[in-house]
């Protein structure tokens, strides 16, 4: 499969590198080696970054390390259109908490015309799961995949993931944690997404595992990997 697309991950930088001054990455030596900080400007005692020219916008967005999610979704057994129904699984970035009282509320964008989107849309339910560093290897698949296209479910199966049901929805057994989510009122219209305001319902925890005790997965892991 393809490297992921930029719609897939729209605020990271293409760059397949880690995030490090040009200049350092332009003079490493023949071992690999970064080089002499001699000379270097320093701040309050450290070393200053060396920052690659680049727009504000660039520069931040790049930089920026946000949480890895996926977001579950069960199919009524249709789609708009004709196409494919399915339970399936996304990458989900754009989320975050925005209220505690009366009720927990969590917003997460969906880019349109996928099928977690549809599957959201028509159901008003999701499982927001968090991600671990165990499931980098699962990130292309569930981001760069159509569920129209392939059974994700089966095929996170076949690569060592496991996945049950809770709350009638197919979650990753190993996930770290998942938020079940109820739609609130219609989505809200972002331009390529669609933001869905929502109450946290409920929380699932897995029984008898360490899955808590895995890193939690941010985009920085993605960029050092080179998924983004």
């Amino acid at each position: 499969m393809a490297a992921a697309r930029a719609r897939d991950f729209p605020w990271a930088t293409t760059s397949s590198r880690p995030t490090r001054g040009a200049d350092e990455w332009r003079n490493r030596g023949a071992r690999g080696k970064v080089p002499s900080t001699r000379g270097v400007p320093r701040v309050g005692g450290i070393v200053a970054k060396s920052v690659p020219e680049s727009s504000p916008e660039e520069h931040i967005f790049k930089n920026l390390s946000v949480p890895v999610y996926s977001l579950a979704t069960a199919s009524l057994g249709e789609v708009a259109g004709g196409g494919r129904a399915a339970d399936t699984m996304n990458i989900v970035t754009y989320c975050s908490p925005v209220a505690i009282h009366p009720a927990r509320k969590i917003v997460v964008s969906l880019y349109v015309d996928t099928l977690s989107w549809e599957n959201f849309r028509t159901t008003k339910r999701g499982v927001l799961q968090i991600l671990n560093k165990r499931h980098l290897g699962i990130v292309k698949l569930l981001g760069t995949q159509s569920g129209r296209d392939i059974d994700k479910l089966s095929a996170l199966a076949d690569q060592g993931h496991p996945v049950t049901r809770w709350n009638s929805i197919p979650i990753l057994r190993e996930c770290s944690a998942g938020i079940l989510l109820q739609g609130e009122g219609e989505l809200i219209d972002c331009g390529d997404h669609q933001m869905a305001v929502c109450n946290a319902v409920d929380y699932y925890q897995p029984a008898g595992g360490d899955q808590d005790l895995a890193p939690w997965l941010h985009t920085k892991d993605l960029r050092e990997q080179g998924i983004i």
